[in-house]
C-alpha cells in the first residue's frame, strides 16, 4: 500500500524508464499480479508508488531511488516488462494501464504520504514500500521525526552519504489513535514521512 495524503506544489517529471531484462532485472523487481486468472504468476514490473531518481550515468532515464540525489518522485502507475496486457485492457475499471518498459512514465512529489510492507505481511498481489532489513531498516519503534531516504525505490531510514528528502511523521507502533497510522493488512508496518528541507545525512 502506497498512498500520498499531501501532493506537492511541484509539477509531475515524465522520464523514460529503463528498458527490461536482461539490461535492467532490478528495475522491475516486484511481481506484478494484473489478474490471478490471467497471470496467476505475475510478470516483472515496478510498483505504483515505488521512490525514483534520475540516473547520474543515463540522463533522461530513472532508476530506484538510493538517495544519492533527489528523487524525481513516485510512480504513478505499475510498470509492466512488455507493458499492458489483455486483462489490464479488458478487465473493469481500468482505466489507468500500466506503464512499459523503455517508455515514458510520470512521477509525482509528495509533501507527505503512507506506505506499508504488504507483502511481507502475507498479501501476495501488493507490494513492500517500507524497507525493512539491513541497513536503514525502519521498524515499528523507530523514533519519530527520524531522517528519511530510500533504497531500492522503498522508504528506509537515513545512513550516512544518503540524501533525506523526508521525515518519520508516524509509524502503526507509534500511534494506535491516527487512522493514517493503521495498516491496512494485518501484521503489516505503516508507515508516514513528511516533506523535509533535504541534507545529506553525515
Amino acid at each position: 500500500m502506497f498512498q500520498i495524503t499531501k501532493l506537492s506544489d511541484r509539477r509531475p517529471y515524465s522520464l523514460q524508464l529503463p528498458s527490461g531484462t536482461p539490461s535492467n532485472p532490478y528495475f522491475f523487481a516486484e511481481t506484478i499480479i494484473v489478474s490471478n486468472l490471467s497471470n496467476p504468476n505475475g510478470i516483472q514490473g515496478i510498483a505504483r508508488g515505488i521512490a525514483c531518481e534520475e540516473s547520474p550515468t543515463a540522463p533522461g532515464i530513472v532508476q530506484r531511488a538510493f538517495g544519492v540525489g533527489p528523487i524525481v518522485g513516485f510512480i504513478t502507475r505499475n510498470g509492466l516488462v512488455g507493458g499492458p496486457t489483455l486483462a489490464d485492457s479488458v478487465m473493469p475499471n481500468r482505466t489507468a494501464l500500466p506503464f512499459t518498459d523503455g517508455d515514458v512514465a510520470s512521477f509525482e512529489y509528495a509533501e507527505e504520504f503512507v506506505a506499508e510492507n504488504d507483502l511481507t505481511a502475507g498479501s501476495a498481489d501488493l507490494y513492500d514500500h517500507i524497507w525493512t532489513t539491513g541497513a536503514g531498516a525502519l521498524a515499528a519503534n523507530t523514533p519519530l521525526n527520524t531522517p528519511l531516504s530510500f533504497s531500492g525505490g522503498k522508504v528506509c531510514k537515513a545512513v550516512s552519504g544518503q540524501l533525506s528528502e523526508f521525515i518519520l511523521a508516524g509509524t502503526s507502533g507509534s500511534s494506535s489513535i491516527n487512522p493514517l497510522d493503521t495498516p491496512d493488512i494485518p501484521g503489516a508496518l505503516r508507515v508516514r514521512a513528511r516533506k523535509s528541507n533535504a541534507w545529506i545525512k553525515p
